[in-house]
């Protein structure tokens, strides 16, 4: 059972698990950021693990890309609402994205595939805020805030949302097949791309904050 197990898990997944295992270990839960970054992580870990079951199994997971898709989304721009000095407005917005998100699930593009307006909606309205936060900081010429951890913590799923929502966005599943580099599709090429520098991204956030808390 462990042979198998080792022998679906590709790059992204083994990432995944990384990440997770770094940050159970190194995360300060007193610290909200930490709190929500863990929860994130939990919420990816949980899904790559139950998609290699599924695989192993022979089950249809995207009932599952869907669910963790919303949890996911969601969780990023809660935790960009608590980092920053958005308006009351955002948490509305917050709380609309996850009611369409459930509408979409169940009445629109349904549970047996996965939901890319979902995915589309939550990575644009994270986008849209992270690009609205820089540009005042930008303004107000708080050039500390670009060195900050916590801006390096709200950068890293951008490349993320980005790549795949350009990818979700053209919903031909034919387009991804297509071989850029070797026999390397598009769709992978995208997928390792934005994962490598996401979870990279997390990785370097999560060992800089231990290295300041060990410091204190």
């Amino acid at each position: 059972m462990v042979e198998i197990f080792f022998k679906n898990t590709n790059l992204i997944q083994l990432l995944v698990f990384l990440t997770f295992g770094i940050a159970v270990f190194c995360l300060n839960l007193k610290q909200i950021s930490h709190k929500f970054l863990l929860a994130i992580l939990t919420c990816n870990f949980f899904n790559e693990f139950m998609t290699l079951l599924c695989i192993i199994s022979k089950v249809d997971y995207s009932l599952l890309y869907s669910i963790s898709a919303i949890i996911h989304n969601g969780l990023w721009l809660i935790l960009l609402y608590s980092l920053t000095t958005l308006s009351k407005l955002f948490e509305y917005l917050i709380v609309i994205y996850f009611c369409f998100a459930v509408m979409n699930l169940f009445m629109f593009e349904g549970l047996d595939q996965f939901n890319n307006f979902t995915f589309i909606t939550g990575a644009f309205l994270y986008l849209i805020f992270f690009i609205i936060i820089s540009f005042r900081q930008l303004k107000i010429e708080n050039f500390t805030f670009f060195y900050s951890n916590n801006y390096l913590l709200l950068f890293a799923p951008v490349f993320f949302f980005l790549g795949l929502s350009f990818y979700f966005g053209f919903r031909n599943s034919d387009l991804g097949d297509i071989e850029i580099i070797g026999d390397m599709s598009l769709y992978k090429v995208i997928i390792y791309f934005v994962n490598i520098i996401y979870y990279a991204s997390l990785i370097l956030f999560i060992l800089l904050e231990n290295k300041i808390k060990h410091a204190k």
